[in-house]
């Protein structure tokens, strides 16, 4: 076996997925508020537009290897509008299988073994897999609670120097912790790491999607080193069809050119119907259907924020339109507490005096605070959420709450468990 691979860790999310399915096969009936999946399907407009084309033989073909010409054409088109740079449709963008697949391509295209990458902590773990498994080494930025999980700029520029670091990956707006980052901290970024000869990878998955207060801002903006910042993103976010796997990247024509080799060994080509449905998507009112998804949201991101008060010893860190992240009692401020769950965790998973182990539950007590509160979660009140030690070091006091993956009613009934499971 390739010993990046071997070396790389297994998802934190397949231990609660697993974990949840066996609850569910036992009859427990779960509300989901872990997975980062939109609560919304594509516009009905784009799927009449499209359904008669599955009689189409070319729709259950490849499509050329960069994507369909029209596609490549609008969305480049689109981008040169909101980010105020032209892109070149032709020779500076792929369509690839979902944003993870632009990450994968792109991190493969750009890196030699042992070439370090930073990321921004929390991050996003599929991030973190990918380098690994290109011989890259990962080299965590923190970034801090007390800026409310906004980043430092002189912070990130400093380590990526000292570090001698190759390129630093931007999550914005940010899983896991919801936040949108404030346009000057991105922009500063962007030119000060590229000022530095240091690339920049974004990632824009949510860009449509960010904090109704902040503006967004691209990292491609930036415009002294075009060739220095890869921009990567997602239409099965934005337009709910993550089953397609549809996602883009951009980058300088010479990037491009390598890349596409990598895109090609893959996958050849994102899936020719998904690219057909992502088109109909923006032929049609998909601004105005936009931003009745966003209002949506915007009702979730208020039921969440009134739930917060009532959560314990724990506290909303941060509230964006489809994550919040939530911070846990520090080492000191509930020990007895703390001392008391991780001690039922074990018993439960050696079967002892606090009863037989969950169905699904993993061999071994929990290792963290997080993991104990999540294990909690599923089995007293039947919750799924996601523990933020997943995400990087130092996260495992940390809960990822996903607002966007499920219905209103199910996230009203989530949260209102989520305040008996917490405070309890």
């Amino acid at each position: 076996m390739n010993r990046n691979v071997l070396e790389t860790p297994m998802p934190g999310i397949f231990e609660v997925n697993a974990r949840a399915a066996a609850c569910r096969q036992a009859g427990a009936a779960l509300i989901n508020l872990g997975q980062a999946v939109p609560f919304f399907g594509p516009p009905d407009y784009a799927v009449q537009a499209w359904r008669p084309l599955l009689e189409s033989t070319a729709l259950h073909r490849y499509s050329p290897d960069p994507g369909l010409p029209g596609l490549r054409n609008a969305w480049a088109s689109l981008l040169g509008t909101l980010d105020g740079r032209p892109v070149d449709s032709e020779r500076e963008m792929l369509i690839t299988a979902g944003a993870n697949g632009a990450y994968l391509t792109a991190v493969l295209a750009l890196l030699d073994p042992g070439d370090r990458m930073g990321l921004l902590t929390p991050f996003y773990f599929n991030h973190a897999m990918a380098v690994r498994m290109a011989g890259g080494e990962v080299v965590e930025i923190p970034v801090r609670p007390a800026d409310g999980y906004q980043p430092d700029p002189d912070e990130v520029l400093r380590i990526a120097v000292d570090q001698g670091l190759k390129a630093v990956t931007l999550v914005n707006p940010n899983n896991p912790t919801g936040a949108t980052w404030a346009p000057e901290r991105v922009w500063a970024m962007a030119k000060g790491l590229t000022d530095r000869g240091i690339l920049v990878v974004s990632d824009e998955t949510y860009r449509f999607f960010p904090d109704p207060h902040v503006e967004f801002q691209a990292a491609g903006s930036v415009e002294e080193h075009p060739d220095r910042i890869i921009t990567i993103g997602s239409f099965s976010k934005t337009f709910g069809i993550t089953g397609w796997r549809v996602g883009y990247l951009t980058a300088a024509a010479p990037l491009i050119a390598q890349m596409v080799k990598v895109h090609d060994t893959m996958v050849i080509c994102a899936p020719t119907p998904g690219q057909r449905l992502v088109q109909a998507c923006l032929e049609g009112p998909w601004e105005a259907w936009l931003a009745d998804r966003r209002a949506d949201l915007d009702w979730r991101m208020g039921m969440v924020r009134k739930a917060g008060p009532m959560l314990g010893t724990w506290r909303v860190g941060v509230v964006g339109r489809f994550f919040a992240w939530l911070d846990g009692p520090g080492p000191k401020d509930d020990l007895d507490a703390e001392r008391a769950l991780l001690a039922a965790g074990a018993s439960r998973a050696a079967g002892g005096p606090a009863g037989s182990p969950t169905p699904g539950s993993v061999a071994g007590p929990p290792a963290t605070l997080a993991r104990a509160m999540v294990n909690r979660l599923m089995d007293g009140q039947g919750l799924v959420m996601i523990p933020g030690d997943i995400f990087g070091r130092g996260w495992d006091r940390s809960l990822r709450l996903s607002l966007g993956g499920t219905s209103g009613e199910d996230l009203a009934e989530g949260l209102q468990r989520l305040q008996l499971g917490l405070s309890g």
